[in-house]
C-alpha cells in the first residue's frame, strides 16, 4: 500500500490594493468556481461601502460632541435635546 502523500500548505500572497494576507483570504472564501477577479472587485467594493459608512458615522458624533460642549458653554439646551411634554387632553362630561 502506498504512503500518503504529504500536503504542504502553499503560501498566500497579499492582495494588491491593501497588502494583506488577511485580505487576499477574504476574497479567497468570496471567490466561487475559480472567479478570482470578481470576487476581488465584490470585497473592495464592499471596502468602499464600509468606508464611507464609517466616514459618516464620525462626522456625526463630531456633531454630537460639537453641540454638547456648545451646550455646556452657553448653559441652553438645544432644540434637538429638548425634552417635549405631551399635551393634556381635556376630557368633557356630561
Amino acid at each position: 500500500m502506498r504512503k500518503k502523500k504529504v500536503i504542504k500548505p502553499h503560501e498566500i500572497k497579499p492582495d494588491s490594493k491593501f497588502a494583506s494576507i488577511l485580505v487576499s483570504k477574504l476574497i479567497n472564501k468570496v471567490m466561487k468556481g475559480g472567479e478570482k477577479r470578481t470576487a476581488t472587485l465584490i470585497v473592495y467594493k464592499a471596502a468602499e461601502i464600509v468606508e464611507k459608512w464609517f466616514e459618516e458615522e464620525q462626522k456625526k458624533e463630531k456633531k454630537i460632541a460639537q453641540g454638547a460642549v456648545v451646550e455646556k458653554k452657553g448653559n441652553k439646551i438645544s432644540s434637538e435635546m429638548k425634552q417635549v411634554k405631551p399635551k393634556k387632553e381635556i376630557v368633557k362630561t356630561n
